[in-house]
């Protein structure tokens, strides 16, 4: 558009689009942001879980009897992962949600409980191959209550991408536990 020479400023559309080519951007780039942010919680959430149990591996490695295990034990030891959130002796993971501890099958082995999980970190914990080398100490997986194991079962570890969406049907409220021996 060409201007005159008394002209000096924009006119009200220029100064729109402007602010409008502005918006756009900043908005791609909060996008980009935020998914790089929950791809990043989802990770650690994974690792979370990974992390405990191999610590809870080690400590109970020569009795072999989980008797003694509580979130109370975990945080005197120092065993939870560094990014664990407490309140009080009560674990929590990225997603805020309760971790809870507890020992399982007359004390032979333990079970890792993720509470209030949302959809998309629900179904990449439960998509994990759990097993390294073709062994895992994992006997089970829970899913909203829903059993999932290694052979002979409706859902076989590790679960597709179809089956976890399945399972993880709460936006906000999923729950997994692993059980490990």
């Amino acid at each position: 558009m060409k201007r005159t020479q008394n002209q000096k400023g924009y006119t009200l559309i220029e100064s729109i689009m402007f602010i409008g080519v502005i918006t756009a951007v900043s908005i791609g780039i909060i996008n980009v942001v935020s998914g790089m942010l929950d791809r990043y919680k989802i990770s650690r959430l994974t690792s979370q879980v990974a992390e405990l149990q191999k610590s809870i591996n080690v400590r109970f490695a020569a009795s072999e009897n989980y008797k003694k295990l509580t979130a109370k034990l975990i945080k005197d030891e120092n065993l939870a992962p560094g990014d664990i959130s407490w309140e009080g002796e009560i674990m929590i993971h990225k997603y805020n949600g309760k971790v809870e501890v507890l020992p399982t099958l007359g004390n032979r082995a333990y079970e890792i409980k993720f509470n209030d999980l949302p959809k998309k970190p629900c179904m990449e914990l439960a998509i994990q191959n759990w097993s390294h080398d073709q062994y895992s100490n994992l006997i089970h997986m829970k899913v909203n209550g829903v059993p999932a194991k290694w052979r002979n079962a409706t859902y076989i570890m590790p679960l597709s991408v179809t089956q976890a969406e399945t399972l993880c049907n709460s936006e906000l409220n999923n729950n997994i536990i692993w059980r490990f021996q």
